[in-house]
């Protein structure tokens, strides 16, 4: 997610990240999914991974190394 000039994304006062509807739709979140956001400064982005993404990037990494 790239931030912009209207500020669509930021950090509530509980820690919470707000992220827009349309957002979250096209990227499949619901409201209160938990997330791992990794910070991007160089590209002026936030990478946000839902744990199905999570599982799906382990389950390949882990099964090529029982390949080798």
């Amino acid at each position: 997610m790239d931030r912009n000039a209207s500020g669509r994304l930021h950090v509530l006062t509980d820690g919470h990240l707000r992220i827009p509807t349309p957002d979250r739709r096209i990227a499949g979140i619901a409201t209160g999914d938990r997330l791992l956001v990794t910070p991007e400064p160089r590209m002026n982005r936030l990478t946000v991974f839902t744990p199905d993404l999570l599982d799906s990037i382990l389950h390949r990494h882990l099964s090529k190394k029982r390949e080798q």
